[in-house]
């Protein structure tokens, strides 16, 4: 734990470029739902000159980011813009409606959000002082497949979590300077960033809060509640800056924020759970089995090393463990009360579960496991399951620059010959499909339902109904690309794939199997 600093900022800045890399291999992976809705609304400002998104779902980030990218193409046809010249406003509109200006737009996200395992490694070396854990902390948030694509969207969730691991960062700064007023002062900055990015990034405030009263602990409670006073306007400051509409369009911005306020609370559709207990497990067993890893014994096994941060960090100080963990608890704690679980929302937590992780297994390593061995075994699984992950990310982002050329269906054939005794219900134009490949039929494939098959094989275009239940890992498997978590984000992937799901709902769901639909 005693390597120097430069080894590991060499091996965080490799990190880095593995997510940046990985990230733009697979920028080009299809569509998503989401995005247009912050892009419309620019070529719209370019139609009408009013540059307000008149959109408030979310806060005007995205649309923000938008316009910064686009200021180059705007700054060249500024004279005929200004003239109101038809021509001038068609060419900006076509640009920005056009692919490679998504494209663009996309590799902007990823490049920014990268930028949370930075924030990440400098929070923990800071507050640990530890170059070996603050590499351990970025490693676990970096190579994470659902960070990585959710920072490909044009989208607000992963961007948001980055300006408040930003924060975070600056705050941690603050409890160790001199100078701790500038750090609060960025840190609510950063704060007001989040805020403008999605509103639940108004949260951010609160560490801000608490930092600020812990520094100047010493100061009269006036002058600790003037300062965070100052800080709260700073941060509503920077919010409306990004989001003006909030005063200048204030009934549509009211009432745009209370159709999605209204959405989460009553829930609807495959995402829908119940409030309370049911949502909390739901929720911690998305971080235990899904977050930090594809394959569930890793993000397990970094999860156990979560709970053991978890436990050391209100053991060792709990001053600052009220600080760092005050959001993740109130966070959970209004998201249970949602009938809505939808997972990008849980993004703005990644970056506290990795640093809890990372102090877990440095916890382990100085004060549990004594013996030599019993250190540098968890460390090789460490190792292991982060080159693991790490080579999943390229896995990934390969599948989907080679997703118009990779044959499925020879993947989908060597998987069923894998398992001889086990029974596949395929449907029509899956069958098709398998015999043309190979003319041979199978023994273990057929298109009749009987009750002892427990896995049906369809392509996603089959399916009448979207509405598997996404809250739960690992329901379906598929062959195709990996732009998304399908088990969780059933909308936002145009990609067609081969979908393995539990017989008894597939054939419910699916024209495909209509001959032989149970009763």
């Amino acid at each position: 734990m005693n390597e120097r600093p430069f080894v590991s900022i060499l091996l965080l800045c490799a990190v880095l470029f593995i997510l940046i890399f990985t990230g733009i291999q697979g920028v080009d992976f299809g569509y998503h739902e989401d995005e247009y809705k912050h892009i419309r609304p620019l070529a719209q400002s370019l139609n009408n000159r009013i540059f307000l998104p008149n959109r408030y779902i979310h806060p005007s980030m995205c649309y923000d980011i938008a316009i910064i990218v686009l200021l180059p193409d705007i700054i060249k046809l500024l004279p005929s813009f200004l003239r109101n010249d038809r021509a001038s406003l068609g060419q900006l509109k076509e640009i920005v409606l056009g692919h490679s200006f998504l494209l663009k737009l996309r590799v902007i996200c990823i490049i920014l959000c990268s930028l949370s395992i930075l924030w990440v490694y400098l929070l923990i070396l800071s507050w640990r002082k530890n170059p070996a854990e603050a590499l351990l902390g970025a490693c676990f948030l970096g190579f994470s497949w659902q960070v990585a694509y959710h920072s490909r969207w044009v989208a607000p969730d992963a961007i948001m979590m980055q300006f408040g691991a930003l924060s975070m960062m600056l705050v941690f700064f603050a409890l160790d300077s001199s100078v701790g007023k500038i750090w609060l002062r960025l840190a609510a900055v950063s704060a007001g960033l989040a805020f403008g990015t999605k509103y639940q990034g108004c949260l951010f405030i609160i560490p801000v809060l608490l930092a600020a009263s812990h520094v100047f602990k010493n100061r009269s409670w006036k002058a600790r509640l003037a300062l965070c006073s100052k800080l709260f306007f700073l941060m509503v400051l920077i919010y409306l800056a990004t989001t003006p509409g909030t005063f200048l369009e204030p009934v549509r911005f009211y009432e745009n924020v209370m159709t999605d306020w209204n959405g989460y609370a009553s829930g609807g559709g495959n995402n829908t759970v119940r409030p309370g207990i049911e949502h909390i497990i739901l929720m911690v067993q998305y971080f235990s089995l899904v977050l930090f890893s594809k394959y569930a014994i890793i993000a397990c096994f970094v999860f156990f090393f979560t709970a053991v941060g978890l436990f050391a960090v209100v053991k060792e100080d709990k001053e600052r463990a009220l600080i760092f963990l005050s959001l993740p608890f109130l966070y959970l704690a209004f998201m249970a009360t949602r009938k809505g679980m939808v997972i990008r929302n849980l993004m703005i937590l990644a970056p506290f579960l990795a640093i809890l992780a990372a102090r877990g297994f440095t916890y382990l390593q100085e004060n549990v496991l004594k013996h030599v061995i019993l250190r540098a075994t968890f460390a090789t699984l460490v190792a292991v399951a982060l080159f693991i992950n790490g080579y999943w990310l390229y896995w990934a982002s390969e599948s989907i620059k080679n997703k118009q050329t990779d044959n499925y269906i020879a993947q989908l054939t060597s998987y069923i010959d894998r398992y001889p005794n086990k029974k596949f219900l395929v449907s029509k134009d899956v069958h098709k499909a398998l015999l043309s490949f190979n003319a041979k039929e199978k023994a273990n494939v057929t298109e009749k339902y009987s009750d002892e098959i427990d896995t049906a094989v369809l392509y996603k275009h089959e399916l009448i109904s979207n509405r598997w239940p996404a809250t739960i890992p690992n329901y379906l498997r598929w062959f195709g690309a990996y732009e998304i978590d399908v088990n969780y984000s059933r909308n936002c992937s145009a990609n067609d794939k081969i979908l393995l799901a539990p017989a008894d709902w597939a054939v419910k769901r699916s024209g495909a199997f209509a001959k032989n639909k149970k009763s």
